[in-house]
């Protein structure tokens, strides 16, 4: 069995280790650490493939935390005018209820996946309101679209552990 080093094997691993650490406090909505740790992943790795979806994570992470001006600093250094589109409309609809269009933001979200219907940043949208609604009949019902709408989606699993008890009560008083 020969051992082989290599500077480039080594970097690789660094490279990957430093962007999904990134990735990994995105999707575990740990926001602030997710920048620290994506904005130093640019910084190291600047003409990276990974990059323009480390730039992508960045404009969300901002976005999340309700820092809108850095969003859109990093929105603007996207090189994917498709995800601009598509995020630039999804955050339409929560400015607007921010500008007093909607009465909150479930209805300017129940809005959005009213009227976006091939925006693929719906499945995002429908676990912010999973999170926040509190009306658990309109939850049931907006859950009963999702099933349908995502039948493969990894966050189902979640979504049915956190609503089976309304599920279970709701057919019980049918």
């Amino acid at each position: 069995l020969n051992y082989v080093s290599s500077p480039l094997i080594e970097s690789d691993y660094k490279r990957n280790a430093a962007f999904l650490d990134g990735k990994g406090m995105f999707y575990n909505k740990k926001y602030e650490k997710a920048i620290a740790k994506l904005e130093r992943f640019i910084k190291d790795y600047p003409a990276d493939f990974l990059t323009p979806y480390a730039i992508q994570l960045l404009s969300q992470s901002y976005f999340y935390i309700k820092d809108y001006d850095k969003s859109l600093e990093y929105m603007g250094k996207i090189n994917n005018p498709e995800f601009i589109i598509d995020k630039m409309i999804q955050m339409r609809y929560f400015i607007d209820y921010k500008m007093g269009m909607y009465e909150d933001s479930i209805a300017a979200y129940t809005a959005f996946l009213e009227n976006e219907l091939k925006n693929p940043l719906r499945n995002e949208v429908y676990g912010y309101l999973f999170e926040n609604m509190d009306n658990d009949d309109e939850k049931h019902k907006l859950f009963l679209k999702y099933i349908f709408e995502f039948p493969e989606s990894p966050n189902l699993v979640n979504y049915i552990k956190e609503l089976i008890p309304y599920i279970v009560f709701f057919e019980k008083i049918k």
